[in-house]
């Protein structure tokens, strides 16, 4: 039993250490906020294009549906 508390533990503790490290890839904090900047901003600038052609493509739909009505 007290193996398997410890086995548990140690678990979590992996769980919870390997996000942790994937932040930290950088030599420094510098360097690792410059690289959360860049991937934040990569993201950003990706939804905000997917959000576009979504946006594009409803409008055209609705346009056809009420060219069909008209």
């Amino acid at each position: 039993m007290r193996n398997r508390k410890i086995l548990s533990i140690l678990v979590a503790l992996f769980v919870l250490a390997v996000p942790a490290m994937a932040v930290f890839t950088g030599t420094d904090l510098d360097a690792t906020l410059s690289n959360l900047r860049r991937e934040l901003s990569y993201d950003y600038r990706e939804k905000s294009e997917t959000q576009q052609q979504l946006k594009s493509k409803i409008e055209a739909q609705h346009r056809k549906m009420v060219e069909t009505v008209l």
